[in-house]
């Protein structure tokens, strides 16, 4: 599915530069199609991020009151 997706934009690309050159519809398609997986990947590493930091203070806090 993946593949099938990138190929998709890869077409909106070309045509952007080729045949489609005047038209900024295809343009913005091909812009959005091709940042949308930047802005995912950056959402994934700053989920995975929070997820470690707030697992760490947790893991800390809980000890904290082990011990105390």
């Amino acid at each position: 599915m993946l593949i099938l997706l990138r190929f998709a934009g890869t077409d909106l690309y070309v045509k952007s530069v080729t045949r489609e050159r005047g038209n900024l519809g295809y343009r913005w398609a091909s812009g959005v199609h091709h940042c949308l997986p930047v802005v995912a990947a950056c959402a994934r590493v700053r989920r995975a991020a929070v997820a470690s930091a707030s697992a760490g203070l947790s893991g800390c806090h809980s000890s904290d009151q082990a011990a105390g």
